[in-house]
């Protein structure tokens, strides 16, 4: 069994470990502004690929809500809000970062519903190892759309498979590249939960919204506002919106790296959830 799942009391609030995802197991803390347009993203689109990944630790969870607005909320969301009271619910969704070994090894954000990721979880439950540790192994991804009954693939019924290959233990140099970034990039500020504010205001304009509008706080949506008439720009920025595709050109600074700590700070990652040369923070380990 991997050190880390001796550590589980420590991980950061939305932070959670393989076991937990396998058995289908803070309020937010600020707007969709974030350093989501800083990182990488795993794309899993193409049906005929085999997308070959390494899993980095363990998985953040979050939820969000689709209709009848769209919304990244942290675990722990306020279920006062009126839009929750009217019988709106969120999904499950996960996200863990990756080394992309079909893009040259970079680390990227993979970010899915339960069903993959509960098929990554399932190795801890058989193997009595963490599929994300030091010493996890490859995987391999890939789907495919069921045809519906007008003879088209169906995406909403998207069927994923994953395989594990073999062991694949970090290298020194990945060690590193780990400790760095995941100190630069905590999933709590890659991935935010909105403020109670913002999700009221976005309800708000829901209610009043004309048939055939765009969801309250969707991407169609937020470029709507952007590109259209200044009172429409001057209400996005009001809300403190950024570019869901990531490209705001004002997303917060990643913030700086200690690059003087002892070693390569990926040890000290592992045993203490806390980031290379850093404090202990909610949402910043991986481990």
């Amino acid at each position: 069994m991997s050190e880390g799942n001796a550590h589980e009391t420590q991980k950061p609030s939305g932070q959670v470990a393989w076991g937990q995802v396998a058995k289908g197991g803070g309020r937010g803390s600020g707007a969709p502004r974030s350093l989501w347009s800083q990182v990488e993203k795993l794309k899993v689109k193409d049906p005929n690929t085999q997308y070959r990944v390494r899993l980095i630790g363990d998985p953040y969870q979050f939820n969000k809500l689709y209709e009848p607005i769209e919304v990244n909320l942290d675990p722990g969301y306020n279920r006062e809000l009126e839009v929750f009271k009217a019988g709106n619910n969120p999904s499950p969704r996960y996200a863990v970062w990756v080394f992309d070994r079909n893009d040259g090894n970079k680390i990227k954000l993979f970010e899915n519903g339960p069903m993959i990721f509960r098929q990554f979880g399932t190795y801890q439950e058989i193997i009595g190892d963490d599929p994300g540790g030091p010493d996890g192994p490859d995987w391999s991804l890939s789907f495919n759309d069921p045809v519906g009954e007008n003879g088209k693939p169906n995406p909403r019924q998207r069927q994923y498979r994953t395989m594990h290959i073999k062991p694949a233990p970090f290298t020194e140099e990945e060690k590193k590249r780990i400790a760095e970034h995941i100190a630069r990039f905590p999933y709590g500020q890659v991935i935010k939960g909105a403020e109670d504010d913002y999700i009221n205001k976005l309800w708000e304009e829901a209610k009043n919204a004309k048939e055939g509008a765009f969801v309250p706080g969707s991407y169609r949506w937020y470029m709507d506002k952007k590109n259209s008439s200044p009172e429409h720009q001057q209400a996005a920025q009001d809300l403190t919106l950024d570019d869901p595709k990531g490209d705001s050109d004002d997303a917060e600074a990643a913030p700086e790296v200690n690059t003087d700590a002892k070693g390569d700070g990926f040890e000290d990652v592992f045993k203490t959830a806390a980031p290379a040369g850093g404090q202990k923070s909610g949402g910043t380990s991986l481990f």
